[in-house]
């Protein structure tokens, strides 16, 4: 057998004659001139996928992608995505094929519907977005994607090419995450070393085949009017219409079908209720469970078009406290020995943000709401509400007024005496005392487990006045602004001491210890000598003011 030893590329062509008739369209994104086609393998499983905005009314036929490695299994999937799409799956699966392929190169794969989808063929309209996500698995299990590469500035090379890759046209799935391709820093990560300083990047080689489609109504674009974001309030309606893009003069085609579906577990979701009356171009939906699905409205020889529907429980999250202060905290709220009940006005979560009613959306309950601290008020749907979950509001409860019963001056002292407040669930007292006439005050806080605090280091021959205050530390971590770490209650009425007393001479002690010995009969004797003692000490060691 002969080989031609002098082959330096082998490639075989096909060539498909479908699309040789008027109306042939082709999108693509990858229209750089490359250098070579870079391939790269992972074991967990990767993606990759173009997405595509129909410039015109067109029927998509085929797809294709490019492989690399021999022995590859090719797994093809078109979506029609909602206009706010996320990622190339965020929409409904319109077709889905698979295929192996012994050799590199480009193939191309008619389209198969799957059966769930209400059309016998992909018409995509004008400006509607859609998917090609394709799967590339080589024979020892690992997961292919490739990349057109070119050679970007480098001045060892005479020419270079440029890559444009626009925001949301190629994604790239990465440890179940899909990626936008146009940023740079997923590139660098997904082909770290290509081989090339500086190297140009295209989009990914997906393409979809398609027929522009030449009927009078080619260029009506329809769309589905209503809202993505959908509350469980009780039986709440939400209508959604069939509407014509503006400035399309087409017309509907006459007798058009129009059909209306949800994807699949859709109808778990939401009931919907088409109105015939009006030629089946509104739809009324009632959420009934928290979830994602999608709204499918097709019109015959127009198009489909895709809206994603975003269902959730309301919540009760806003609210007022009644006769609150400028920061929205509650009104002071004193510690009575009754239980403390705030007034609250609660409102809907977005989108309705409606006034509840009490007693008919939702219950108060109350808890810890007697002692000094922080009481809980539990605010409980029920009604169109059962089921939500609810939410706790902490409230401040401060000290009761403090009352002085008494002030016991001393030389450099005074003990401070104040009315037990222990019970009340305070965390002890604050002491403020000033001279008189000052206007600076000084403080020292001590246990509820005492009721005296003794203040040192006075001046003598001073007065001094003197309040107090009961105050709760909060030991617990609160998200609300208006809660702090502690709360004082109101000051108690300021008391004047008397002056203090002077320090006394050992001599006047003494004098003083010699006038108790005299009035004890026994001990009268010995106060001459002792008051002798006394004055030989004065004399001798002088006392000097």
């Amino acid at each position: 057998m002969y080989y031609d030893q002098s082959i330096s590329m082998v490639e075989a062509l096909s060539f498909d004659k479908a699309n040789i008739e008027d109306g042939y369209y082709l999108d693509e994104h990858d229209n750089m001139q490359v250098s070579f086609m870079w391939a790269s393998q992972s074991e967990a499983p990767t993606r990759v996928s173009n997405v595509f905005q129909a410039e015109v009314c067109e029927q998509l036929n085929e797809v294709s992608c490019q492989t690399t490695f021999p022995e590859t299994h090719v797994t093809y999937e078109v979506y029609l995505l909602s206009d706010d799409f996320r990622n190339p799956e965020d929409g409904i699966l319109v077709a889905h094929m698979e295929d192996d392929y012994q050799y590199g190169g480009f193939h191309k794969k008619a389209v198969e519907l799957v059966e769930s989808f209400p059309s016998d063929r992909i018409l995509i309209q004008q400006g509607q977005y859609y998917s090609i996500v394709v799967t590339q698995q080589v024979a020892d299990g690992t997961y292919a994607f490739n990349t057109p590469l070119g050679y970007g500035e480098d001045p060892d090379y005479m020419t270079y090419q440029v890559g444009i890759i626009n925001k949301n046209e190629s994604f790239v799935l990465i440890n179940g995450e899909w990626y936008d391709y146009s940023d740079e820093s997923v590139r660098d990560s997904v082909f770290a070393n290509p081989g090339i300083d500086n190297p140009a990047f295209d989009n990914f080689p997906i393409k979809g085949f398609c027929t522009a489609m030449n009927e009078e109504n080619k260029d009506l674009e329809i769309r589905l009017i209503g809202d993505s974001d959908l509350a469980i309030y009780g039986r709440i309606v939400y209508t959604y219409k069939l509407r014509f893009a503006s400035g399309s003069d087409a017309e509907l085609p006459e007798d058009a079908q129009i059909s209306w579906a949800l994807a699949d577990g859709g109808e778990e979701l939401v009931d919907m209720t088409v109105d015939t009356s009006n030629g089946s171009s509104t739809a009324e939906l009632i959420p009934k469970k928290e979830g994602e699905t999608y709204l499918i409205l097709t019109v015959d020889g127009v198009g489909t078009t895709v809206k994603r529907l975003n269902i959730f429980r309301i919540h009760a999250t806003y609210f007022a406290f009644v006769d609150c202060k400028d920061d929205g905290s509650p009104i002071d709220r004193v510690y009575t020995g009754e239980p403390i009940e705030p007034e609250v006005i609660i409102y809907l979560d977005a989108p309705l943000y409606w006034q509840m009613e009490k007693d008919k959306d939702y219950a108060v309950e109350y808890s810890d709401n007697i002692r000094c601290g922080v009481g809980n008020l539990e605010i409980v749907p029920i009604g169109k509400l059962d089921g939500t979950p609810g939410f706790t509001l902490p409230f401040p409860i401060y000290p009761a007024k403090a009352t002085i019963t008494n002030l016991t001056e001393s030389v450099g002292q005074i003990t401070v005496s104040v009315a037990d407040q222990k019970d009340t669930g305070i965390t002890g007292y604050t002491v403020m005392y000033r001279p008189l006439g000052e206007s600076e005050w000084e403080s020292a806080q001590f246990s509820a487990e005492s009721t005296e605090l003794t203040l040192t280091g006075l001046t003598s021959g001073t007065q001094y006045e003197v309040q107090a205050c009961g105050y709760v530390d909060v030991s617990d971590e609160y998200d609300f602004r208006y809660i702090e770490n502690s709360y004082s209650g109101e000051p108690s009425e300021i008391m004047t001491s008397s002056a203090l007393p002077e320090k006394q001479s050992f001599a006047s002690r003494f004098a003083a210890f010699l006038q108790k010995l005299e009035a004890i009969p026994v001990l009268r004797l010995l106060t001459p000598a002792l008051r002798a003692i006394m004055l030989f000490f004065e004399r001798t060691f002088p006392v000097h003011k």
